[in-house]
């Protein structure tokens, strides 16, 4: 069905052309074709050009005449536009020995594709270059559908990386334990611990409510407001969470995804150190692996347990990363949760090393 709304369309589209050259036709005189006689001659020739328009819509789109291969491009479609002309020629040709009931000849027929490829060579590469010319326009507009599309979606998911991110941080939980954190602090006398504390919660809820506008941000603005979380929840633990942080002094200046280290962190002080009754430790670690920036976070708590159909045991806040990971980056990144000495849970992250300067 499909095929024969296409094969309609085209028709339809060429019997414009037809139709003008019909008029063409019978305004030269009166001594000329009938004006059923014109129009069937007309939409005949033209509709040749209706079969061959996938050949140019395919030759179109692959081989488009932009970016650096230009060059190479403009002479494969040069080579694909005579090639179509003179094919078109030909079989206007044995058309128009038909409707005026010449008979054929092999001479003949010769002598009537030279002539009309002398005659009408330039306008059937006009033709062509137009045709082709509307297929790489369709492209370019297609492109940018499809970057505003992606543009929409990538701001959407900011949008709900910093609701989830607002939402980790006002959920009661955790505001109730930095409260109680804070509440103890002062009891026990320790005003610079109270303090610093209240500093860190007002921090990180001033970076969750003013919102990030850019979807990728510099690596040390991340951990910035990544610490602002990590002081409260190590006040909260006290002894029983030690953080390792191994960051590259190479990569601070990486771009990555706003808010892609919070979730992180806080799924591993969540399912990890606070499932562990023990002593805890957390590493969050950044550094350059050849064209990649990778992203780690790793605790020692009891891990991830079985994974269901797929292979994925990620919550919300993991599963959104992934997706935006994914818009961001499509298949030039990796993220994996993996269990590495079957006990603990480390996540990792890969995307392309990129710096301010690097992102068009």
């Amino acid at each position: 069905m499909r095929r024969f709304r296409t094969a309609a369309f085209l028709l339809a589209l060429w019997s414009i052309p037809a139709l003008l050259s019909t008029g063409q036709v019978l305004v030269r005189g009166v001594s000329g074709p009938s004006p059923a006689e014109a129009l069937a001659s007309q939409l005949a020739s033209w509709w040749i050009w209706a079969a061959v328009t996938p050949l140019v819509v395919f030759v179109s789109r692959k081989r488009p005449v932009t970016g650096s291969g230009w060059r190479v491009s403009l002479g494969v479609h040069c080579a694909v536009g005579i090639a179509v002309v003179v094919g078109v020629v030909a079989l206007q040709t044995v058309l128009a020995m038909g409707t005026e009931s010449i008979a054929f000849s092999v001479d003949r027929y010769l002598s009537g594709v030279t002539g009309n490829l002398a005659f009408f060579l330039t306008a059937n590469l006009i033709t062509y270059g137009a045709l082709a010319g509307a297929v790489q326009v369709w492209m370019l507009f297609e492109r940018l559908r499809d970057q505003q599309v992606n543009a929409a979606r990538l701001e959407t998911e900011l949008a709900q990386a910093q609701l989830e991110s607002l939402r980790g941080t006002l959920q009661p939980h955790f505001l109730f334990n930095a409260l109680h954190t804070v509440g103890g602090l002062v009891r026990a006398g320790d005003k610079d611990g109270a303090v610093q504390t209240i500093t860190a919660l007002s921090g990180l809820l001033r970076f969750s409510l003013e919102g990030v506008t850019r979807n990728e941000i510099p690596l040390h603005r991340e951990l910035e407001a990544l610490e602002r979380y990590l002081e409260i929840e190590e006040v909260r633990f006290e002894d029983r969470m030690t953080v390792e942080r191994e960051i590259a002094p190479d990569v601070l200046d990486a771009l990555v995804p706003a808010l892609i280290l919070q979730p992180l962190v806080e799924n591993a002080v969540r399912h990890g150190i606070g499932q562990n009754p023990e002593a805890g430790a957390l590493v969050v670690r950044a550094y350059r692996d050849g064209q990649s920036l990778r992203l780690e976070v790793e605790d020692d708590g009891p891990g991830p347990g079985p994974s269901p159909v797929g292979g994925w045991s990620g919550g919300v806040g993991l599963t959104l990363t992934r997706d935006r990971l994914a818009s961001l980056y499509d298949d030039q990144h990796d993220f994996a949760l993996e269990s590495p000495n079957g006990c603990g849970a480390r996540v990792v992250v890969s995307i392309p090393f990129l710096e301010e300067g690097d992102r068009a």
